[in-house]
């Protein structure tokens, strides 16, 4: 995906806009929902990059595929984040994420 890297632009949580690579990790991690859940319907409609493709790829990067301190450790993150969680006290990622497998202790 090097060919979007030179156009491929987002609004930062303060309003700054901001090429995707030149984001810190910080900006990146507090990108607005809006903001991140716009990502891609935006490659699809600019760049023609399939749902089914950035899939593929970014399976290998998102939290359900690896351990927070394997992502910490890749972004280089020395201190620990916030993690919010929903009233239903969800434990785990994939669960909070909407997999439809019940693991929960009753």
């Amino acid at each position: 995906m090097t060919f979007i890297r030179d156009t491929f632009s987002v609004k930062t949580c303060i309003g700054v806009t901001k090429l995707l690579k030149d984001c810190t990790a910080w900006e990146l991690l507090n990108l607005n929902v809006s903001t991140v859940l716009d990502l891609q319907d935006r490659l699809h409609s600019e760049y023609s990059i399939s749902p089914e493709f950035l899939d593929k790829v970014m399976s290998k990067y998102i939290i359900q595929s690896i351990n927070k301190d394997t992502l910490m450790q890749r972004w280089g993150l020395t201190q620990q984040p916030v993690v919010l969680s929903p009233s239903t006290n969800h434990y785990s990622w994939p669960k909070a994420a909407g997999e439809t497998t019940d693991l929960s202790y009753n």
